[in-house]
């Protein structure tokens, strides 16, 4: 969304302040001592309106496309998005288990073919431990999970990671089961 209000501001930039009208250079040569033609000013200024409105339609175009792309990008997301599941870790553990290859896999294929997307890694926790730990474990399941993803080929740049430690729990609960759920990497495309 970002992106688009960035385009737009720089579209209304550019009709603003290149699409204006120029001074049409005449040399002195031709100035001084020649009467000059009459109309002449008048087509040189009707050139450069129709110059101008050629020029905005064009920008309107480029626009229109990119606002097209961005559209579509977020409909190849949204149809990308049942294959990023959460991955769950053991207690006190940040390696993700080889079951998980598939999905670091797909979520890999998918962002080669969304060139434009970016992901986070969020790590979470369960309630236990003090928050500085979890903070900290969180920090290295997020981690965990972009290091196995930049070895499947995707750019170091294009993930962020993010600890929410014990904060944002996927299930409130107090039994093993909830912590379960808890203990995890949660993916939010950007």
């Amino acid at each position: 969304m970002k992106l688009v209000s960035y385009l737009l501001i720089a579209a209304a930039l550019f009709v603003v302040f290149a699409c204006s009208p120029k001074p049409v250079h005449v040399p002195i040569s031709e100035r001084v001592g020649q009467p000059a033609e009459q109309g002449q000013g008048q087509e040189s200024q009707a050139d450069l309106d129709r110059k101008a409105r050629e020029r905005a339609a064009i920008q309107e175009e480029l626009l229109q496309r990119d606002l097209e792309r961005q559209k579509m990008l977020q409909e190849q997301m949204k149809k990308g998005a049942p294959i990023f599941k959460d991955i769950l870790f053991e207690f006190n553990g940040y390696s993700v288990s080889p079951d998980y290859r598939g999905l670091i896999t797909d979520i890999a294929a998918w962002l080669a073919q969304n060139k434009a997307a970016k992901l986070t890694v969020e790590g979470h926790c369960d309630e236990r431990g003090t928050i500085e730990y979890n903070l900290a474990l969180g920090e290295k399941r997020a981690e965990s999970v972009k290091s196995q993803l930049v070895m499947a080929g995707v750019k170091d740049d294009r993930i962020k990671t993010i600890s929410y430690g014990k904060e944002a729990p996927a299930d409130p609960g107090h039994t093993e089961e909830a912590w379960a759920k808890n203990r995890r990497a949660h993916f939010k495309i950007d």
